[in-house]
């Protein structure tokens, strides 16, 4: 049951955090995709989103697999 709404963009929202001291931001990143996958689609009218440092990361691996791919092609 969840103790708290917050709000942002006037929707409702849950936050889940979790401490991930001594673990890279990949493997975090990776296993929250994992639960969620595990937890499978959500009901309607609801979604799901992974904020943080996770989305700049993405976009920096994302660019650098493109431009080694480009350089070396």
């Amino acid at each position: 049951m969840v103790a708290e709404y917050d709000r942002y963009n006037m929707d409702r929202m849950v936050t889940v955090t979790a401490n991930i001291e001594n673990t890279y931001l990949g493997t975090a990143a990776t296993q929250v995709a994992n639960a969620l996958k595990e937890l499978g689609a959500p009901p309607a009218k609801v979604s799901v989103a992974i904020r943080g440092q996770v989305e700049p990361l993405t976009s920096l691996l994302t660019a650098l697999r493109a431009g080694l791919l480009t350089r070396f092609s």
